[in-house]
């Protein structure tokens, strides 16, 4: 799930219809006030031109809400030209009436320009009138930590009060942070009923949260008939994530027929929607010719797109590119920054190529610590060839004091994780992760000389207490055998066995993102922490 600054993409998120019907705070005539709803109306039919004059002429008179809307006229160009500074001013006089939506309007604004702090103020006094969208929007800075500490509790409170309000965007969130247990323990029910709320009145992000739930089968039982209705509904409302789980669908045949030519067309309808998972996966498809004939210059391209919006697959896989000159100069250095980017987001595949580029100086100063750090940040999240290479590291004292028991430990689980739960990878792809494990298998082979019988145990309790809560048994008879077998591989089959090991990982993960892109915060493919 890739971070990106807060807010940035305001414009693309609102609905073109004028502000909800607050009452003004300028003493209006009743002429004044029916010529107002006019003005209203003719907004929501998308006459700018009728609603222009009436906004302007109110607006000369300091009604709050009328310069709101004339504000968001200028701001986005709407039946006049663009004028953020006069859209500044209209918003800045309006909000310092007290008129809430000019209050949570100014702080979208500061947030497009990424004056954070004055965001946050401006949401802080929405928010404390109630507005429901300052709530919604105050609760991202809490969550994510955007210019105050991360407050987990508060958050959630401010998700809640937004979405008590009926505000589908607030519901929507709300449910996503009962998805991914923000107050505590995932709550699948409660994150489902608020998306239904949410989808109830039509919001788009709420109905993908929806298909992805059937989908992947995260708190009801896997539907994939359920999911493409759902995600139907939601390309309808042109949200760019439901065409991308929808390509997710007919690339691997989830109730719909295997087509990878169908698959590409809707990441290529994802891609253009600017959703980043869809940039990314359009990228994978053009890397390994699924769909397409192969082109590298054209993987770049949109696994750029989607690093550039922080996705941090989309980091990874452009940090590979750079790695082994594919569409790019090879470039360690370059590579070895996307890697960073992407592991700082937790992504497991660059944590682990960050790691090598460590242990053999590519790109970065060689740091056996830097990179026995990321290998453990790996291994912990059940990556096989991270916890390989930090048994390695144990073994032989690489940057971490020197363990045979850890090293041992740290093999038992690898082999045990490998022979008991093999990795699901896509059922179309060439490319067969499980060879790959094989290889991995061959890779860690121990020296047992070394350890006692009193050792070995304690490296099977160590192995078992990390296996047992991930629902994982030790299978004590996968003892490695008493030697190391070292492989030497060329530069064009190693590169080819990561490239492949990453995208069937890649494939597999299809990790639920919780950035936020539109009316709320980071990358939000659909609300504020909605799933892919």
């Amino acid at each position: 799930m890739g971070k990106r600054h807060l807010i940035i993409a305001f414009a693309l998120c609102l609905p073109f219809c004028a502000q909800a019907a607050t009452p003004s705070l300028t003493p209006l005539t009743p002429a004044q006030q029916a010529a107002q709803l006019r003005a209203v109306a003719d907004f929501d039919s998308r006459d700018f031109a009728a609603a222009l004059p009436i906004f302007t002429a109110l607006a000369n008179l300091g009604d709050a809400r009328s310069e709101t809307d004339l504000g968001r006229m200028y701001y986005y160009g709407l039946g006049v030209a663009k004028d953020q500074d006069e859209a500044f001013n209209l918003q800045t006089e309006a909000a310092a009436q007290g008129y809430a939506k000019a209050e949570d309007n100014l702080a979208e604004m500061y947030s497009d320009i990424g004056a954070y702090e004055q965001a946050f103020n401006w949401y802080a006094k929405a928010a404390a009138q109630g507005d429901a969208r300052g709530e919604d929007s105050l609760a991202t800075f809490y969550q994510y930590g955007f210019w105050v500490d991360v407050d987990d509790a508060k958050a959630m409170q401010l998700y809640q009060a937004s979405a008590a309000q009926g505000y589908s965007v607030g519901q929507n969130d709300l449910g996503s942070a009962y998805y991914y247990g923000l107050d505590g323990q995932p709550d699948y029910a409660s994150a489902l009923r608020e998306y239904r709320l949410a989808a109830a009145q039509g919001n788009p992000h709420a109905e993908a949260n929806i298909g992805s739930m059937y989908m992947l089968g995260t708190g009801v039982p896997v539907d994939y008939h359920a999911a493409d209705y759902w995600l139907s509904l939601s390309v309808k409302g042109g949200c760019g994530c439901a065409f991308t789980d929808l390509g997710h669908m007919y690339r691997s045949g989830l109730g719909v027929p295997h087509s990878d030519k169908t698959a590409l067309m809707w990441f290529q309808r994802a891609a253009a929607l600017g959703d980043a998972w869809g940039e990314n996966d359009l990228g994978v498809m053009y890397a390994f010719a699924v769909g397409t004939p192969k082109d590298d210059v054209k993987a770049v391209y949109w696994y750029g797109q989607a690093a550039a919006q922080g996705n941090a697959d989309g980091e990874m896989h452009l940090g590979e590119m750079y790695r082994y000159g594919c569409g790019v100069p090879q470039d360690d250095i370059k590579a070895a920054l996307w890697f960073a980017r992407a592991a700082a987001q937790g992504q497991v595949d660059a944590q682990d190529a960050l790691a090598d580029d460590y242990r053999m100086g590519k790109g970065v100063s060689q740091d056996d610590a830097k990179a026995a750090q990321l290998y453990a940040l790996a291994a912990e999240q059940g990556y096989p060839d991270a916890q390989v290479n930090l048994g390695y590291a144990y073994e032989a004292g690489n940057g971490v004091k020197q363990s045979y028991v850890t090293d041992l430990k740290w093999a038992l689980i690898t082999r045990s994780m490998l022979e008991h739960k093999p990795l699901q990878y896509d059922p179309t792809s060439q490319y067969n992760p499980n060879e790959i494990d094989t290889l991995t298998l061959l890779h860690m082979s121990i020296d047992l000389t070394h350890l006692s019988p009193t050792q070995i145990e304690a490296a099977k309790l160590a192995a078992t207490a990390w296996l047992a809560p991930r629902g994982e048994v030790l299978d004590a008879s996968l003892l490695p055998k008493p030697r190391r077998i070292h492989w030497q591989l060329t530069a064009e089959a190693t590169a080819a066995i990561l490239c492949a090991y990453a995208l069937a990982k890649s494939l597999q993960r299809r990790r639920l993102a919780i950035s936020r892109q539109g009316q709320g915060a980071m990358s939000r493919e659909r609300g504020s922490t909605g799933l892919i």
